[in-house]
């Protein structure tokens, strides 16, 4: 467990408002899906560019980005706002709103999949991960990567 003084820093820089914190998931959510999506558009050979078209290429590969931003996106303020909900229903912040979050999160996942068992396992999963990044106090690296001069020890430089 993480000591009182780390958890009073970290929950200093976390937005306390729901829009602020809804709308970070999102935005952070759709980024890291638009990254998803241009790899998948490298990996998946479009038809269009095998005919040597650019513009139709472009725009299909330009799609599938878009596509997976906004479900990224959509997946993270879902989150965001289960785990809001959770909180002002129970009047409780502790580890069950992310699981609360990560279980609506999934729903979401299951809707576009068209298949209750991939939204109930992503939900499981979702909330699982929540569950241990809360219980971990929103750390999940080795304190020995905390300092720098303990991770990066070339033996020679300032010795605290």
């Amino acid at each position: 467990m993480a000591n009182q003084e780390d958890l009073v820093i970290k929950q200093s820089f976390q937005p306390q408002d729901w829009q602020a914190r809804v709308g970070s998931a999102a935005i952070v959510s759709g980024l890291f899906g638009c990254g998803v999506g241009a790899i998948e558009a490298f990996w998946t050979d479009v038809p269009l560019v095998k005919k040597e078209s650019t513009l139709p290429a472009v725009r299909a590969t330009a799609n599938v980005v878009k596509n997976n931003g906004l479900f990224f996106a959509f997946v993270g303020a879902t989150y965001a706002v289960g785990e809001q909900v959770a909180w002002y229903a129970r009047g409780k912040q502790d580890v069950w709103n992310g699981v609360y979050g990560g279980l609506a999160a999934g729903a979401v996942v299951g809707v576009k999949a068209v298949d209750p068992i991939k939204g109930a396992a992503a939900g499981l999963l979702f909330g699982a991960v929540s569950a241990a990044v809360d219980m971990s106090g929103q750390q999940l690296s080795s304190s020995k990567f905390t300092d720098s001069h303990k991770t990066f020890n070339y033996g020679h430089g300032v010795q605290k």
